[in-house]
């Protein structure tokens, strides 16, 4: 799940106690099975004491200013007796593509310091050479991903 700063953080919540839900009723549906086939043969048994499956994970991803949202929600489901929660930081690079046109136009201004009936002027470029923009952009940006699990 992918946070921005714009995502409502009880809706962030809802959606990843949903998720986990999710995932304990595949875990019941697994152990299920596993009983009925442990039944079957001692052999089975065995064999599926051994190996121990690590517990399914929620993923929520923030980057940028969502961050202190993601951070919000870890802390939240760190209070919750139910739940083990693991962070990871790190940067992620993303490549803006710079698209050249034949057309400039100004820098986008707030709707409180234009008026009502004013629109953005279009200056014509004259030479396609005025224009010494690249073709992408790397950039670098924070990110932190948010495990959640549920106690076994």
């Amino acid at each position: 799940m992918f946070l921005s700063s714009k995502t409502p953080f009880m809706s962030a919540m809802k959606r990843v106690r949903q998720l986990l839900k999710q995932v304990d009723k595949r875990a019941m549906q697994s152990e299920v099975s596993k009983s009925k086939a442990r039944r079957k043969s001692a052999a089975i048994h065995v064999a599926a004491s051994v190996t121990s499956e690590r517990a399914e994970e929620v993923l929520i991803k923030a980057t940028g200013k969502a961050i202190d949202k993601g951070l919000n929600l870890a802390l939240f489901f760190q209070g919750q007796q139910d739940c083990i929660v693991r962070i990871n930081t790190g940067t992620v690079d993303a490549i803006d593509d710079l698209v050249k046109s034949t057309e400039v136009t100004e820098p986008a201004q707030d709707a409180r310091d234009t008026g009502a009936g004013e629109s953005r002027s279009i200056k014509p470029v004259t030479a396609a050479h005025d224009l010494d923009l690249p073709e992408a952009r790397i950039r670098h940006a924070s990110m932190i991903e948010i495990f959640v699990s549920l106690r076994a």
